[in-house]
């Protein structure tokens, strides 16, 4: 955009479109962070274990996996293999924890038993190169958006102010 000077300075009629443009670039940054946040929690990798070892403890709750943000609970079993029935414990999806509600042959307590899972994986490359963007771009729009805004304010006061002398004087 180009702005017109006459002889005295800057029209200030001639600001608008100056300012509109800087909304403009404010509002492009700020949609393309948001977009940007929204996709690195979106994208992920659904990734199986298979037979993971736990140790069933003494009260029988809070049996924690390696992973947690569980997608899907397969199975849990015992040392030979046999499965645990689904009615007798109960998964927490979010925490990636397993409660034992009835102590059955399958897996006692202190005994190893082995559980199957899907979970989704937000540290993949996919994940971390967004997140990557998103840290760089961020500080366009908090530190260098608003020291440009500020810095063309106090221009146009600047400006204003030494007319106004500048005319006085003559």
């Amino acid at each position: 955009m180009k702005l017109q000077k006459n002889k005295k300075g800057f029209e200030l009629n001639n600001l608008y479109g100056f300012v509109l443009m800087l909304v403009m670039i404010g509002l492009i940054i700020g949609v393309g962070v948001l977009i940007l946040d929204k996709f690195s929690t979106a994208v992920y990798l659904d990734e199986t274990v298979t037979n993971e070892s736990v140790v069933t403890p003494a009260n029988r709750t809070g049996i924690n996996l390696v992973h947690n943000r569980l997608s899907k609970f397969i199975s849990f079993v015992n040392l030979s293999g046999d499965a645990y029935p689904g009615e007798n414990y109960t998964v927490d999806l979010v925490a990636g924890t397993i409660n034992i509600t009835y102590n059955n042959t399958q897996c006692w307590t202190g005994q190893t038993c082995y559980a199957s899972y899907e979970w989704y994986n937000y540290g993949s490359t996919a994940v971390t190169a967004l997140n990557n963007s998103r840290a760089a771009v961020t500080p366009i729009a908090s530190t260098w958006l608003t020291l440009i805004v500020t810095i063309v304010v106090l221009a146009i006061i600047l400006t204003i102010v030494i007319r106004s002398f500048a005319v006085k004087g003559r």
